[in-house]
């Protein structure tokens, strides 16, 4: 019996849905599941866990009777589109334009473009630097709750443990350590 089932589960056609189940199953209770029970909670007049009383396309008319939904709801659509026309093609064209070679100077042209994106990463590691710094927010925060903690010597040593933490999202060793000097 247990035989014939591990034969099934190797099969070339079943392997890869036996990989696909755990995926599957996670998917659907914490994704599929919720959407269709907010659907049938949207039809409902709930008042709390104990009062669930059916009204029907009642909420859903009461929200388009709102003057200020209808407004998002445009607000949103004109956003949406205008965004789209702008962020498919002028990047399509000015990478075709690149592609080409008939841009002068292409190197500073590309450098222009991907300026943007370069900015902000340095204002990004800018602002974590002031809020890292030996009197930043973050280390005067931690040294005012962590009184007792081991790295309470040294403020800055406080941040970089928590940025350690982070950086590693708790995997490997010394994930948490205070003596860990690899921050940036």
């Amino acid at each position: 019996m247990v035989r014939s089932i591990v034969n099934i589960l190797n099969h070339k056609k079943v392997v890869p849905f036996v990989f696909l189940i755990p995926f599957l199953t996670i998917f659907v209770v914490f994704k599929v599941y919720p959407v269709i029970l907010a659907i049938i909670m949207s039809f409902q007049n709930f008042q709390g866990v104990t009062s669930q009383e059916w009204v029907g396309l009642t909420n859903y008319e009461n929200v388009f009777e709102l003057v200020r939904f209808n407004q998002a709801l445009a607000n949103t659509t004109i956003y949406t589109i205008g965004t789209l026309l702008i962020l498919i093609p002028v990047p399509l064209v000015l990478a075709v334009l690149l592609d080409t070679g008939r841009v002068v100077q292409s190197t500073v042209f590309r450098t222009l473009i991907f300026l943007p994106a370069l900015t902000s990463l340095v204002v990004a590691g800018t602002v974590f630097r002031l809020i890292l710094a030996e009197g930043g927010f973050v280390n005067l925060f931690l040294s005012s709750v962590l009184e007792r903690n081991p790295c309470a010597g040294s403020k800055s040593r406080n941040s970089r443990s928590l940025h350690s933490f982070w950086w590693r999202r708790g995997a490997g060793p010394g994930s948490t350590s205070c003596t860990s000097t690899r921050v940036w």
